[in-house]
């Protein structure tokens, strides 16, 4: 919906509410059954999604469906698991009760059983080992001073939704997890299930609760599940990048992003506009997941506004208002942006603190760019930048980087460097976009053993 104020679906009172100027709603469909929704809209200005986005969104949608029925799906062996679970203990308990304190006293699992008044008859060595409470003084208390820290009057329970309470109620009340703190006030996460003893006249008598330390199970789940966002974020930030490699009749380039994580902070871009070749390169402070979003939102603000702007300066001032509402921590953004004349073969730049690319031109030697104005982006409201200017010719050759590449070191902590890269410059420049950038990658992992600590991007650009 492009223009959600006139459009008869959309409720008047929301459009007012929340300043909606346009809004793009993607299901999240699994086997032809809408398990969610996507909603993304526009509140500064009327925006008409593409195709390209709409096919990006959709791809996400669709793989953020299949991880929820997923979800689901495990939620429901694991009830299965614990009926189970109770189904086994009943059988024990009622078959080999002479036997059973051995039984529960060998069990890995914490098990307390608790009668009417909710109090503790049994208490095995786990229980002890889990809660921090010997057997000796947990036997003959309530089990919620156990269990929550808190006395409570025989056959009362004043905790909301207590699985034991429940199970005395003849419900099923597993326990799916809950934050514990023991005896000495430390902390972890337990899960548990519920059965019941009931007397010949079928009266429930004893609840019997097995609890399980889960920490570590809950910490591979999160990192299971984290791992699967950052794979759909990975794909989802790839998205937004050119292509590998540009060929015109006018300037050829070649590109390599290296992330040290599943999502990273570096990024770049290039495009041919009429006569203008828009060539950007960022890195957002830091490294994952904050590092990723900060770069996200610089690339997409600078794609908006670049063909908007009168000027180099005011795309810049305007990416740096956009990135600046997003600050995370005391991160920030270097950015290259530079604009080649494709008649004149002008090259016009601003260097936002970011590594100096290196001109390498024909027939003579290699040069940093310069540049004497530099501010970093995302930090503070005005910047204090400055466009430069040099002229090229065809046969010249641009290197850009991040500063991944001259930072990452090798065992003894001994970096890169930008010397080297100058003497693997000289001694390359002749060689193809492709095999330079390749061989560059491969000095790299082999200095550093393989071992990036951070984000390495380089570009080639060759003028014809």
């Amino acid at each position: 919906i492009s223009a959600a104020a006139s459009d008869p679906r959309i409720n008047p009172a929301n459009v007012k509410a929340f300043n909606i100027r346009s809004c793009l709603l993607v299901p999240l469909v699994y086997r032809d059954q809408v398990r969610g929704l996507v909603y993304l809209d526009h509140t500064k200005r009327k925006h008409v999604f593409d195709q390209d986005e709409v096919d990006m969104i959709k791809t996400i949608a669709g793989q953020a469906a299949v991880a929820l029925e997923h979800l689901r799906l495990r939620e429901s062996v694991h009830q299965k698991e614990l009926r189970l679970k109770e189904a086994e203990a009943n059988e024990v308990l009622y078959k080999e009760r002479e036997r059973s304190e051995a039984i529960i006293n060998a069990n890995p699992d914490a098990i307390i059983l608790v009668d009417r008044d909710f109090n503790i008859v049994s208490f095995n060595p786990a229980a002890e080992r889990l809660t921090g409470w010997r057997a000796s003084d947990a036997v003959g208390r309530s089990c919620h001073e156990i269990l929550y820290g808190r006395k409570y009057s025989p056959d009362e329970c004043q905790t909301i939704d207590c699985p034991i309470a429940r199970a005395f109620r003849g419900e099923i009340a597993p326990l799916k997890e809950r934050l514990y703190t023991r005896k000495d006030g430390t902390q972890t996460w337990i899960g548990g299930s519920f059965s019941v003893l009931r007397n010949p006249k079928r009266r429930i008598e004893n609840v019997i609760a097995v609890f399980r330390d889960i920490s570590e199970e809950k910490r591979l789940e999160d990192a299971a599940l984290m791992d699967r966002e950052l794979k759909i974020a990975r794909e989802a930030q790839r998205s937004l990048l050119p292509k590998d490699i540009l060929e015109d009749e006018r300037v050829k380039i070649k590109a390599q992003l290296h992330q040290a994580r599943l999502v990273g902070g570096d990024w770049y871009d290039y495009w041919i506009d009429d006569n203008r070749l828009v060539l950007v390169i960022g890195d957002a402070a830091g490294s994952g997941m904050p590092a990723a979003l900060k770069a996200t939102v610089a690339m997409s603000a600078l794609r908006a506004v670049a063909g908007m702007a009168k000027d180099i300066m005011e795309t810049i001032r305007l990416v740096n208002k956009t990135v600046l509402p997003s600050k995370l921590d005391d991160s920030f953004i270097t950015l290259f942006y530079g604009e080649l004349n494709l008649d004149s073969l002008v090259f016009r730049y601003v260097n936002a603190g970011h590594n100096d690319p290196i001109w390498i031109r024909k027939g003579k030697s290699s040069l940093f760019l310069p540049c004497e104005n530099r501010f970093i982006l995302g930090a503070f409201e005005e910047t204090q930048l400055g466009v430069e200017e040099v002229q090229m010719e065809a046969g010249d050759r641009l290197l850009l980087y991040t500063d991944g590449l001259v930072e990452s070191r090798n065992s003894r902590r001994v970096p890169f460097g930008i010397n080297r890269l100058i003497r693997y410059v000289n001694a390359n420049s002749s060689r193809t976009r492709e095999a330079l950038v390749e061989g560059l990658f491969a000095r790299l992992i082999d200095f550093t053993a393989g071992k990036l600590d951070d984000d390495v991007t380089v570009i080639i650009c060759d003028i014809i």
